[in-house]
This record gives C-alpha cells, sequence and structure tokens, in this order.
C-alpha cells in the first residue's frame, strides 16, 4: 500500500486534506502474507507512461530511490518512507 505523508504539519485537523503543491513523502507498507520470512530486498517507486509509450523516451514521469527492504516475519509489515519529497 503506497501513503503520502505530508512534509509540513496540515494541523490536527483529521478532515484537512493535502492540497495541490504540498510536499509530500511517500510511504510504502509492505507486508508478508506468506508462512516463511521474505528474504531482504530492495524496493522503489517509478510511474511511467502505460504502454505503448512506456518504451519511449523521457517515459518514465518520476522515480524514488531505492530503499532497503528488511526480512520481514509471517504476518508481519514494515513501513518504508522514501527521502525524496515530491509535489
Amino acid at each position: 500500500v503506497i501513503h503520502l505523508e505530508p512534509t509540513v504539519s496540515l494541523g490536527g485537523d483529521q478532515g484537512v486534506k493535502i492540497q495541490p503543491g504540498t510536499g509530500v513523502k511517500l510511504v510504502v507498507t509492505v507486508e508478508n502474507k506468506g508462512d516463511q520470512a521474505s528474504s531482504p530486498a530492495k524496493l522503489f517507486i517509478r510511474y511511467s507512461f502505460a504502454k505503448p509509450l512506456d518504451t519511449e523516451e523521457n517515459s518514465v514521469i518520476f522515480s524514488t530511490e531505492k530503499k532497503e527492504v528488511p526480512s520481514i516475519a509471517p504476518g508481519q509489515s514494515v513501513n518504508i518512507t522514501f527521502d525524496t519529497v515530491h509535489h
């Protein structure tokens, strides 16, 4: 699951929404739904144009840095926060 985390406080009100232009960091929740511990891995998010434009030059709209994902025990989850701020 991909979540957005604002880089500035939006106030304590739960009804406040992220406005266009607000800097956000991407947070991914990775869950192990298997019955064995997962192997460590690397994760990144990349948005690009859909097929057939995905192979065109400059088709990638943006990409995050690669982050390490630790081994995850069965039934457990971890949040991976990317450092790159997006607007």
